[in-house]
């Protein structure tokens, strides 16, 4: 989530369309929804840590190789994940 930078509303996105980079402004609304959002992915991803059977999240090998402990953490998460239920 290191894409969010809510104190000067706005959004990173790398290698979009074309593989261009750009910086989308947020509209200052929206705020308070997405911090709320990012609260409630953290409490989800404390729930899943104290679950003996939680996976994280899948990362390339090289990747996982590189960074040991980043798909426990924060930002590696989807903020807005889909359940299948």
């Amino acid at each position: 989530m290191n894409e969010i930078d809510l104190s000067l509303s706005q959004i990173r996105i790398w290698n979009g369309k074309g593989f261009k980079h750009c910086i989308v402004t947020l509209a200052p609304v929206l705020t308070m929804a997405m911090t709320r959002q990012i609260e409630w992915v953290k409490l989800q991803l404390g729930y899943d840590q104290a679950n003996d059977s939680f996976r994280c999240v899948w990362m390339p090998d090289a990747l996982e190789r590189k960074y040991r402990s980043a798909n426990k953490e924060l930002g590696w998460r989807y903020l807005f994940p889909s359940y299948i239920s």
